[in-house]
């Protein structure tokens, strides 16, 4: 994992508020939570490569794209009918995302 993940988990073990880029809000799992939010959402079965950390508050999963190397990218990906088909992309980067925490959206 990233360190800037890491970081984050360790410092806010959880949480929710505003997300400057679309989806607009965020809920972080806590650290105790993530491996078993992953496998009750079923993030490796339906959306293998892909690791959950929170979510929208709503009905989209916010999650690092692990497929390729590092700096893996963050997407949003529905919790109904989860496909990697149906990921979109929302920053490059974990650091770039944790830039977007805790701004509301313009």
């Amino acid at each position: 994992m990233p360190e800037a993940y890491l970081a984050q988990l360790r410092s806010s073990n959880g949480g929710e508020g505003d997300l400057s880029v679309e989806p607009g809000w965020i809920s972080l799992w806590r650290a105790e939570e993530v491996l078993s939010m992953n496998s009750a959402y079923g993030v490796g079965e339906f959306a293998h490569g892909l690791w959950g950390f929170g979510s929208n508050g709503g009905g989209e999963l916010l999650a690092l794209d692990v497929r390729g190397g590092e700096p893996y990218p963050v997407v949003m990906v529905p919790f109904i009918e989860m496909a990697l088909s149906e990921a979109q992309q929302i920053s490059d980067c974990f650091d770039e995302f944790r830039d977007y925490i805790g701004r509301s959206a313009p």
